[in-house]
């Protein structure tokens, strides 16, 4: 039958050599020239560390360094293994760190300690890999007496080492949880979501055009302001309005078809002020004037909603109201009225401006 060491060194294989060093490494003493495995010395010079001290880029002679900075030579440790996130991770270690309070109570033999150790062993294998150093130090973890003969030696009483192997075990999960935070990227390394960071979204069309028709009238106005009384465009009607917004929302947009025709509706037809073909959004506009207040905008925009709703390129309604002489007493009451879902058309009403 081989001795433990004889069965280690056998077991160490290329990528597990790799992995398990970062458990040896965090041990060594070089100082001594001993390193504590399971409560037993083994000597640097066995067979057992020689696969490890052959990363010698990594272990320069004399394992110069405290254990922290040797752990930390192995390159790739964060996260190898594993694609999952930092967060994900995190939260995992902390669940199971967060059960060991309650089974104080129970032993190494309870149904409930066994489940736990279970789903503990399970959630470092996935956070870290199946053959990392972190699942190999958490297995080492003794929880009943006479698997040890240092702890047989010393005394140490059946409850006593379950009770020692608890804080053990929640004292490395601390240590797992501090080493993700640390060291573990915060974004997702997957390239196709690293490409989605690099390359923010563009605005949401719906967004587009309240972003224009809010500034709608700090524009018209500054158009007023031209250099030595130059001709200009003046907005004075509904027509007007058409025409500045149709320039300002080729910002934004390529295909924006004016005056569309709407389906019949009350035994009539008309016509739209904008259909934003891709996007499948009408903008509809609206200038308050003499004889067209709050009340008859409200009106109106109920009926452009239900003649809308027919529409086969209609997914969504912009109604843009532009009331500069402030006729609208209460402009958010309305748009708080209407903007909603009809019938699975989603309809946004903004009004301006509001005190500029």
């Amino acid at each position: 039958m081989s001795s433990p060491a004889e069965s280690q060194e056998n077991n160490l294989k290329t990528q597990t050599d790799y992995n398990i060093a970062l458990t040896f490494v965090a041990c060594c003493n070089p100082s001594s020239g001993f390193c504590l495995l399971s409560s037993v010395l083994f000597p640097l010079t066995s067979p057992l560390f020689q696969p490890i001290l052959s990363y010698k880029e990594c272990l320069p002679p004399p394992l110069r360094g405290t254990s922290h900075e040797r752990r930390n030579c192995l390159p790739g440790i964060a996260g190898l293994g594993s694609s999952m996130r930092k967060k994900e991770a995190i939260e995992k270690l902390k669940r199971q760190q967060s059960f060991i309070d309650e089974l104080q109570g129970e032993n190494d033999e309870s149904p409930k300690f066994q489940r736990w150790h279970r789903n503990t062993d399970v959630a470092i294998k996935k956070v870290f890999g199946d053959k990392s150093g972190q699942h190999l130090q958490f297995v080492r973890i003794l929880y009943h007496r006479g698997a040890s003969w240092v702890e047989a030696r010393q005394g140490v009483s059946h409850t006593g080492q379950y009770w020692k192997g608890l804080e053990e075990a929640r004292s490395l999960l601390q240590s797992f949880i501090d080493e993700v935070e640390e060291y573990w990227q915060d974004e997702p390394t997957a390239p196709e979501e690293k490409e989605s960071k690099e390359k923010p979204k563009l605005p949401e069309p719906v967004v587009c055009i309240e972003k224009i028709c809010t500034r709608f009238h700090l524009i018209a106005r500054q158009l007023r302001q031209r250099y030595n009384n130059r001709q200009t465009l003046s907005v004075e009607d509904e027509y007007d309005v058409q025409d500045l917004l149709h320039a300002l929302l080729t910002l934004y947009f390529d295909d924006i078809r004016p005056e569309e025709w709407t389906p019949s509706y009350a035994g009539g037809s008309s016509r739209m002020d904008f259909l934003l073909k891709k996007e499948r959004i009408v903008v509809e506009i609206k200038k308050t004037h003499k004889g067209l207040g709050a009340k008859e905008v409200g009106e109106q925009l109920l009926i452009d909603i239900q003649k809308y709703k027919e529409h086969p390129d209609c997914s969504t309604l912009f109604c843009f109201v532009y009331d500069p002489e402030e006729r609208i007493a209460n402009p958010r009451g309305i748009e708080n009225d209407l903007n909603k879902t009809y019938d699975g058309l989603p309809v946004k009403v903004l009004i301006t401006p509001t005190g500029l």
